[in-house]
């Protein structure tokens, strides 16, 4: 029988920066499909463009990591290995993160006992604290916002909101240690604002997330390891630059 359980931490942060799942033009490759000049294809984990409009072949052609392929009467040309990431973009103002772990345990009994106990984690909820509205265009992306051609925004009865990785440095006893949660998903957040006679008050903002494991190699991973300044010097210098992603299974920071 499984026992569902609830871990809840919460740090002080800083530096929280989010990055935008790739999404360029390219969608997955179908076959018998016209394809026109320069439309994009995401095929074998590689970005390929359309150099010669044509119609592709019943079964995919062995995608080259390099150069041309001819697709019926089609060709693709590489262009680079697929992004998984944006560049990531720091999110101001930020004060706290509360991270609540939804874990399952399972006993596996034999021979009239305990033989083996399977421990999992399905998703976590993220409360982010900020002092500072978040931007307008990071936000409509998160929630599935749109704006017209006068940028003003507005909300569609089905809106289309963007996966997304969440990083953060985490002050206090861990302090400048740093974590990636890899698939995200954002609520709208509460906007009110109270005011005390002419003057603003302080408020704090709140944005409620979901970050969902996912899959590297052979595992489903829900978050890196916190990451530390000292020990694992080249990613944490690195960290801005792209999001980091820790190998499946075997790898260990040196």
């Amino acid at each position: 029988m499984a026992t569902d359980t609830t871990n809840i931490y919460e740090y002080g942060v800083k530096n929280v920066v989010i990055a935008f799942k790739a999404d360029s033009a390219a969608t997955t490759w179908v076959e018998t499909t016209a394809y026109t000049l320069d439309a994009t294809v995401v095929a074998g984990g590689n970005l390929y463009k359309c150099t010669t409009a044509g119609t592709s072949g019943a079964t995919a052609p062995t995608w080259p990591a390099s150069g041309t392929v001819t697709d019926r009467t089609a060709v693709w040309t590489f262009v680079s290995v697929a992004p998984a990431y944006e560049t990531p973009i720091k999110i101001p103002g930020a004060t706290a993160l509360k991270i609540a772990f939804k874990t399952s345990q399972d006993m596996l009994y034999a021979d009239d006992g305990v033989w083996d106990t399977i421990n999992s984690v399905s998703s976590a909820d993220l409360t982010l604290k900020l002092y500072q509205t978040l931007p307008k265009a990071i936000r409509r992306r998160m929630m599935g916002h749109k704006a017209d051609a006068n940028g003003i925004g507005y909300v569609t009865n089905a809106p289309t909101p963007e996966e997304f990785a969440i990083g953060c440095q985490f002050e206090g006893k861990v302090q400048n240690y740093r974590r990636w949660f890899y698939r995200s998903t954002a609520i709208d957040p509460d906007e009110d604002r109270s005011t005390k006679g002419e003057k603003v008050e302080a408020y704090e903002h709140e944005l409620s997330m979901t970050a969902t494991p996912q899959a590297i190699g052979d595992e489903d991973i829900i978050c890196s390891d916190p990451i530390g300044s000292v020990d694992d010097k080249v990613v944490y210098d690195t960290f801005f630059d792209s999001v980091y992603v820790a190998a499946a299974t075997t790898a260990t920071l040196a």
